[in-house]
């Protein structure tokens, strides 16, 4: 019985009967620890197979949602079919490995792509709100204040030293 050699290679005694715990003969003691070992080398390998499989979907999403497109930042909508996932599974999916939904993550990943453009300077408030999607500054900056804790504007002074 698996269970019961599992149990035998963490256990150096087993109980048995009324009489109390039966010291075990050495050779079902190893039997049960290599019993052990393999079980979770079966398991870590398990785990590394489905996670090259994850991460082939997942890390082309991560790609494609961080990274602005030829015309535009692509919605969760649309990456969905691109990975071979429907946009419910691939919402799921993508919360369960990763914590936060697609649309969070692609928000948050435009904001950072925001701070790295005001602290580089040389790019107005408006023009990153209109490449990054925003439909005007006031929503950019709202979005803004909420991920990374300032306005833009109190950001660039920041982080300028102004």
């Amino acid at each position: 019985n698996h269970d019961l050699l599992t149990r035998v290679g963490r256990e150096r005694r087993k109980p048995f009967g009324l009489f109390g715990a039966i010291p075990l003969h050495p050779t079902l003691r190893a039997l049960g620890r290599l019993l052990h070992v393999l079980t979770d080398m079966i398991a870590a390998d398990k785990e590394s197979t489905r996670q090259s499989g994850r991460d082939t979907w997942l890390e082309h999403s991560l790609r494609l949602l961080g990274d602005r497109g030829p015309a535009d930042w692509p919605t969760p909508q649309q990456v969905a079919p691109q990975v071979g996932l429907s946009y419910e599974n691939f919402r799921k999916r993508f919360v369960e490995l990763t914590g936060e939904s697609p649309g969070r993550y692609q928000k948050r990943r435009r904001l950072e792509w925001a701070s790295a453009a005001i602290y580089q300077g040389g790019t107005s408030l408006k023009q990153i709100a209109d490449t990054l999607g925003f439909c005007d500054v006031f929503h950019f900056s709202k979005a803004f204040k909420q991920e990374i804790g300032f306005t833009p504007s109190d950001y660039r002074r920041r982080v300028r030293g102004h």
